[in-house]
């Protein structure tokens, strides 16, 4: 055998997951988006929205890796910009006592905040 023939066929690297995660991943995206949605419905901006759901998520679970930039590409992954729609996560009381999730669609309003490239035209301005 030559020296530039492989020994084995295997692919070389990290094994692909195909887009698989395994589910305390999942769990850590329902909590971040559980806490984050609770403080942007209390009134708070983005930015601390953002460090405060990092700082209540490693109080309540200290084993947890969990940082801003992993709080923000959970958020990128579930929130579509350009939608009406976002993703909802609240806790459920079961008769156990545990907790479940539900996850639901809701209405979310757009920002009245917008370019005027990108505002519908007024009934009396011109389109061209």
């Amino acid at each position: 055998m030559s020296h530039h023939e492989p020994e084995s066929k295997r692919r070389r690297g990290r094994p692909r997951a195909n887009g698989q995660q395994p589910g305390w991943m999942l769990f850590r995206a329902f909590e971040i988006l559980r806490v984050y949605q609770s403080l942007r419905d209390a009134g708070n901006k983005y930015a601390y929205a953002v460090r405060e759901t990092r700082d209540v998520l490693r109080k309540q679970y200290p084993d947890m890796r969990i940082s801003e930039t992993e709080i923000k590409r959970v958020l990128r992954s579930m929130y579509d910009p350009h939608s009406r729609v976002e993703w909802a996560v609240r806790p459920n009381a079961t008769a156990g006592g545990s907790l479940s999730y539900g996850v639901y669609e809701r209405a979310c309003p757009r920002s009245p905040y917008r370019k005027p490239s990108q505002r519908a035209p007024k009934n009396n301005e011109r389109t061209d």
